[in-house]
């Protein structure tokens, strides 16, 4: 009568039920493997009904008679719930253990929806721990099983359909099979029970593909999140610049400059150290962009003798300190105006980074009176520059519908770029 109510999602009177069978099965040691089968199926039934603590005391009681009495039949099943509801309860650690004991031990007894949920749960709790590696491979083990499950439930339902159709002696043939695996299905107690709990883990299996089909295309726009995070930050930490602040570093120290060294030595850890922390973020105040920026070119005008000037304007009407934008989303084009406009033009060249409001849109403008794009050659890592940015603002517009973009102007002197993102503050 639980497993019915079950199936017909009246959780509360399945758990009445299952109540019932555990007040009679408890202590009896001919009735352990009931006694077990059923507190996981109502710790199942409370965590369906998001009662998170209750489902975590009751699947530990079933893991703990499990551990006592080693029946190795229900293993897989008692240790697959006990991974979902820890995963439920965010204690990934716990969950991925008892995902992987749920996955080895059903292997071993052929129960293929047990080992489809340990899949399923494995890829939520590496998608929750950030390993997308992990995350995506068992999240492709649970769909394959999936559609093989689902396959073979699909030849069932054709099956049954013929089999309606057919003459009345095959279908007193048909009843007379179905009759048999009834016998058979009631010969022990045990096999009752893992047939009538496996049933109420395959309702509850369908209903979580249903959700983890929903989290599929979310997963894997993470995945491209992840991805150019780490190209930015890659493109930000430039083995060039790197190596070149650091030898000019050097030559302070061998030309017994000391003052000089520890002034660029102290900008430049700090510019290290901003830009790894910001890299952490999804969003990061305008100030501590453009902070990020203010160092990045001292150090370069330094370095390059003061061969350029920067100025950096801000509307009175934006807040830096509340109004959000990407991090890292601008030195890209700053290092772009610096190496391919500024560096190789005659006399002393200048950037301006100005960021205005148009409605509900930052417009965040780099301008240089550099050389300008047709007159120079080495384009490589400009080009590079401006699609990690497209690729992340592409993401940006799929997260929150917006409208982000990137233009690149061809000025007389120099070349003007002009980033448009969503105006994000606190207030929103």
């Amino acid at each position: 009568m639980g497993n019915i109510e079950a199936k017909r999602e009246n959780f509360l009177k399945a758990i009445s039920y299952f109540d019932k069978v555990i007040e009679i099965s408890r202590g009896k040691s001919q009735m352990i493997v009931m006694l077990i089968n059923t507190l996981s199926a109502k710790s199942s039934m409370l965590l369906d009904l998001d009662r998170k603590e209750e489902s975590y005391k009751v699947s530990s009681e079933a893991l703990k008679l499990l551990n006592e009495n080693k029946i190795d039949l229900v293993a897989g099943i008692v240790y697959m719930n006990h991974g979902r509801v820890a995963a439920a309860k965010k204690l990934f650690d716990e969950a991925e253990i008892y995902a992987h004991k749920g996955l080895e031990a059903s292997k071993s007894t052929g129960n293929q929806q047990i080992v489809s949920d340990s899949y399923s749960i494995l890829y939520q709790v590496y998608k929750e721990k950030k390993d997308f590696e992990k995350s995506l491979k068992y999240y492709e083990e649970y769909v394959h099983l999936r559609d093989t499950l689902v396959n073979q439930e699909s030849n069932l339902k054709l099956s049954r359909a013929i089999i309606e159709n057919e003459s009345e002696q095959k279908q007193a043939i048909a009843n007379a099979e179905i009759q048999k695996q009834k016998v058979i299905k009631n010969t022990t107690m045990i096999t009752s029970s893992v047939v009538l709990l496996s049933g109420i883990f395959l309702f509850v299996g369908f209903r979580k593909r249903q959700r983890i089909k929903q989290n599929q295309k979310e997963l894997l726009l993470k995945t491209k999140i992840s991805d150019t995070e780490l190209k930015a930050l890659r493109l930000q930490m430039n083995p060039h610049f790197i190596f070149n602040s650091l030898n000019s570093i050097s030559d302070y120290i061998q030309k017994n400059d000391l003052q000089s060294a520890d002034y660029f030595l102290s900008k430049f850890a700090k510019l290290m150290r901003g830009i790894l922390e910001n890299s952490e973020e999804k969003e990061i105040p305008i100030a501590d962009e453009l902070k990020m920026l203010e160092l990045y070119m001292t150090l370069e005008a330094s370095r390059l003798n003061d061969k350029f000037s920067f100025e950096i304007n801000v509307d009175q009407d934006i807040d830096t300190e509340n109004t959000f934008i990407p991090p890292l989303i601008l030195q890209p084009f700053v290092e772009n105006s610096i190496w391919h406009g500024l560096s190789k033009k005659e006399g002393k060249g200048k950037i301006i980074i100005h960021i205005t409001k148009d409605n509900s849109m930052l417009n965040c403008i780099v301008e240089d009176n550099g050389l300008g794009r047709n007159n120079n050659e080495g384009t490589s890592r400009k080009s590079y520059g401006m699609k990690i940015t497209k690729d992340r603002l592409d993401v940006l517009n799929k997260l929150k519908n917006t409208n982000a973009s990137v233009n690149l102007i061809d000025l007389e002197k120099g070349t003007r770029v002009e980033v448009k993102l969503p105006l994000e503050t606190d207030n929103l």
